[in-house]
């Protein structure tokens, strides 16, 4: 009997320790979620560890590339003369022009054709590299994504070739334009009776154009015949890498920058912006290349080129792009394509091609109206002061 009781005890001491080990058992797990909880909060949390230690990482290379931004600038002062600059494009050595006043952009990822090859000046305008193999047409022989000529020879003087309905799938261009009395470039757009926009005194003057309307069109003949003989001879043109910016009485072409929308500057329609841009390189006294606004030819050459790298130019957002939705040249990192910025969004882009005898075409998307890179639209020249209407510039290499 006495060893009986003694069991029972035995018995009760053990389901003792075994509640007051579970409870020990609770507790400890309490406080290691407790505890891990806390360390996730600190790792993952707004102000934690992975998020500061990622936000130094790009505090680090935002720094690193502005300080090759730097060096490339600095370099662009010492390019006097102007230099060749050798990279890989389809498999073959290319070499491409660096006009005097620029350099090659230092920064990772700027420094090929086939990527977008970035150059900047003194001042900080950056452009790139737009490649074209055939800028003339040949005879007889058929469009495809691969041959896609910038003009063909009519009369003495080049005319634009214009393409839409890009299809990367079959390797194809379609709905091929030429120049005629209707639409294309180079053209007057001077209205049904031809006593209109382009035949206006007031928006002659404002174009920087110093004549009457037959002037003007023999200024823009003599202007595209010169770009398409600079193309066959180097090989491409440069594009402005941003929208046009407008600051201290200066046109830039720069990252950061409110984009030279007609809503703030009403007074400075189509025709502002084509003088502007026509003397932009006179301004910044470069020397061995001339400026103006994007010709549709141009425009085409470079969604040609984005085309044949497997870009789907047809779409609002290819390959994952977005649109830029504010007015700040840049400020959307994934509205880039080929290193050339705000082609999705930003503000809609004027170009010389002429859409009709009323109208000029201007191409891709604005901040709140999105469209497809390749996209064509077309207004009045004197434009819309509901929609934001911007430009960007061209330049192309002269002896």
């Amino acid at each position: 009997m006495k060893t009986m009781k003694g069991k029972v005890r035995f018995n009760k001491k053990q389901k003792a320790d075994r509640g007051i080990t579970l409870i020990a058992l609770v507790i400890t797990i309490i406080v290691l979620l407790i505890l891990a909880g806390v360390t996730i909060a600190m790792l993952t949390g707004e102000n934690g560890i992975l998020k500061r230690t990622i936000d130094a990482k790009q505090q680090t290379e935002k720094a690193s590339e502005e300080e090759q931004r730097q060096l490339t600038i600095a370099e662009a002062t010492m390019n006097l003369n102007g230099t060749k600059y050798k990279s890989t494009y389809k498999g073959e050595e290319v070499t491409v022009p660096i006009p005097a006043g620029f350099a090659v952009s230092q920064v990772e990822g700027e420094n090929t054709v086939k990527d977008g090859l970035v150059i900047i000046d003194e001042e900080g305008n950056e452009f790139v590299w737009v490649p074209v193999t055939i800028a003339e047409k040949e005879e007889e022989k058929d469009f495809t994504l691969d041959y896609t000529p910038m003009a063909e020879k009519k009369n003495g003087n080049y005319i634009g070739i214009l393409y839409k309905n890009w299809n990367v799938e079959d390797e194809s261009v379609m709905d091929l334009r030429l120049t005629d009395s209707a639409c294309g470039e180079p053209g007057l757009v001077w209205g049904v009776t031809e006593n209109e926009y382009d035949a206006v005194e007031e928006n002659l003057q404002k174009a920087g154009v110093t004549g009457d309307k037959d002037v003007f069109l023999t200024e823009m003949k003599n202007d595209y015949d010169e770009m398409i003989n600079s193309v066959i001879k180097y090989g491409g043109f440069y594009v402005a890498r941003y929208e046009m910016s407008y600051e201290n009485g200066k046109v830039q072409y720069q990252k950061g920058k409110e984009s030279y929308y007609n809503e703030t500057h009403e007074k400075d329609n189509w025709y502002g912006y084509y003088k502007k841009q026509r003397n932009f390189a006179t301004v910044n006294n470069y020397e061995s290349v001339k400026s103006s606004m994007i010709w549709g030819s141009q425009y085409d050459a470079m969604i040609n080129w984005m085309a044949r790298g497997g870009i789907d130019v047809n779409s609002a957002s290819p390959n994952d792009t977005v649109a830029n939705k504010s007015r700040i040249t840049g400020a959307e990192e994934k509205d880039v394509i080929n290193n050339i910025y705000d082609l999705l969004g930003n503000s809609f882009e004027w170009t010389l091609e002429k859409s009709s005898v009323q109208s000029r075409r201007h191409r891709g998307g604005c901040y709140n109206e999105f469209f497809s890179p390749s996209v064509r639209h077309a207004t009045y020249p004197m434009g819309d002061k509901k929609t934001s209407y911007c430009s960007r510039a061209t330049l192309y290499l002269v002896d």
